[in-house]
């Protein structure tokens, strides 16, 4: 995991379970009164000691950006390979 400002990038071994943890934390921090929003994308990333880089890295940024307040979700290729599209994730 790696914070970017008042956010954080994390990996995961399996897309679903990256769509899982986005919407599970923007549900939880919703029941305390925050207004969090994810983005999942899904790519190879390159691992340069504690650092994560590469073309994936670059990609979540806007695809997070395309989430409103409160809402969590994932880009086309992603989403589609769970049975989804860009969604607001429950």
């Amino acid at each position: 995991m790696k914070t970017t400002g008042d956010g954080f990038l994390a990996t995961f071994d399996a897309t679903g379970r990256a769509l899982r943890c986005a919407a599970d934390i923007v549900a939880d921090a919703k029941d305390i009164g925050l207004d969090l929003r994810a983005g999942v994308h899904t790519g190879e990333v390159e691992v340069r000691g504690d650092d994560t880089a590469g073309l994936a890295v670059t990609i979540a940024k806007p695809v997070c950006d395309l989430a409103g307040s409160g809402e969590s979700g994932g880009e086309r290729d992603g989403a589609d390979q769970h049975g989804r599209r860009w969604h607001r994730l429950p």
